[in-house]
């Protein structure tokens, strides 16, 4: 338990499309072990806007995804 300290955060919520995109992407490749290079491309392309949205981090709901598609999102 943190006491006395209050965190404050903005939460960016992607666009249906993009939301629809990166599910099928998932399902129909990640899913099958594959990992095409333009998936990986569109994938940090969409990171990049949301980093220059504001994001400081990206909470993918899929584990598999953080190592195998998202290349751009470093600390």
């Amino acid at each position: 338990m943190c006491s006395g300290y209050w965190i404050s955060m903005e939460i960016l919520i992607p666009d249906p499309a993009e939301q629809t995109w990166v599910d099928r992407k998932i399902s129909e490749e990640l899913e099958l072990g594959v990992v095409k290079p333009e998936t990986q491309a569109a994938m940090d392309q969409i990171l990049r806007q949301w980093k220059d949205k504001g994001a400081d981090a990206a909470i993918l709901g899929c584990t598999k995804a953080v190592p195998d598609l998202c290349r751009c999102w470093t600390p």
